[in-house]
């Protein structure tokens, strides 16, 4: 570890702030991503509430809610975003139809 920061201290300090700025946004992204989880496991009904069901089937039940709502999720910004090419060309259209009178 002491080796890696005196290899980094070696280094020109623009260097070190791209390095710096890499690590935390990774390290953000990372906490960003677990919060989300978090929240999307807070919103789900209760699996166990039989308390002879196993916990590794509780968990991969959980995992498959939330996979189906995130696919569900995906499918809506693929929606919006395929749907924006339609409303420009009809608001171009209309454009042109206001400009040709």
């Amino acid at each position: 570890m002491l080796s890696l920061i005196h290899k980094l201290q070696r280094k020109p300090e623009r260097e070190r702030k791209k390095i710096a700025l890499v690590i935390s946004g990774v390290l953000t992204g990372g906490i960003v991503v677990l919060w989300l989880i978090n929240l999307s496991f807070r919103d789900l009904p209760e699996i166990a509430s039989d308390k002879s069901s196993r916990p590794l089937e509780s968990l991969s039940a959980g995992i498959g809610s939330m996979w189906d709502e995130t696919q569900k999720a995906i499918q809506d910004v693929k929606d919006v975003f395929s749907a924006l090419p339609k409303m420009n060309a009809t608001s171009s259209d209309a454009e042109v139809t206001e400009e040709t009178r």
